[in-house]
């Protein structure tokens, strides 16, 4: 009588996980960040913080590949400048497997 309950307990949580979604495949993306604007800013992803290594100087851009981001999920970007956040979006990207990202000093665009 236990193990029924035990294998009944476990077979309803397995199929409400898969019922829900909740099992995501992983793939890799590659983020392109360009800054369009005439100011250096920082252009980073929620597994990143503001820092050096995501500084981008007007007309530049950076790539960040193989994040590992689940399907279906939305993965928040960010544009920083002298420490705060000036902007941030959310890059959608189980549409594409690059997502190109541009800050023009006002909109921030996420092409996915």
């Amino acid at each position: 009588m236990r193990k029924n309950n035990i294998f009944l307990v476990f077979a309803l949580f397995v199929l409400s996980i898969t019922l829900s979604g909740c099992i995501l495949e992983v793939e890799d993306y590659t983020f392109v960040f360009k800054n369009a604007d005439t100011e250096d800013c920082h252009m980073y992803n929620e597994n990143e913080t503001i820092g050096p290594s995501n500084k981008l100087s007007p007309g530049s851009s950076r790539s960040v590949e193989s994040i590992n981001a689940p399907d279906r999920y939305l993965v928040e970007i960010f544009v920083g400048r002298d420490g705060n956040v000036i902007a941030s979006g959310y890059a959608n990207p189980d549409k594409e497997h690059v997502i190109n990202i541009t800050w023009d000093g006002s909109v921030l665009s996420i092409k996915d």
